[in-house]
């Protein structure tokens, strides 16, 4: 199926949805699942130990500093969500 969008300067774009909305749909759907694995195999893995009974864990000593952990745990969720907005996209 063939689908038609005119643009703003008058030329007209067509997407052919048949040929790849499949490919899109699956890599979308990957992307959800491997989002999910990274933040789940992140906090059993290298987080579960640094908390006190908190969702954001604050316990890194004797090496890092609460503040330290707190970043490295948004960070290591960061990918996670970036790609679950893009799979929202496909």
């Amino acid at each position: 199926m063939r689908q038609a969008v005119n643009l703003s300067d008058g030329a007209t774009w067509r997407a052919d949805r048949s040929r790849h909305g499949g490919r899109v749909l699956l890599a979308g759907a990957l992307m959800l699942v491997i989002g999910l694995i990274h933040s789940v195999l992140g906090e059993m893995l290298i987080f579960r130990h640094m908390r006190r009974g908190s969702l954001v864990p604050t316990m890194g000593q004797p090496l890092l500093r609460e503040r330290h952990v707190r970043i490295l745990w948004a960070s290591w969720h960061l990918p996670s969500i970036l790609g679950w907005g893009h799979s929202a996209f496909c």
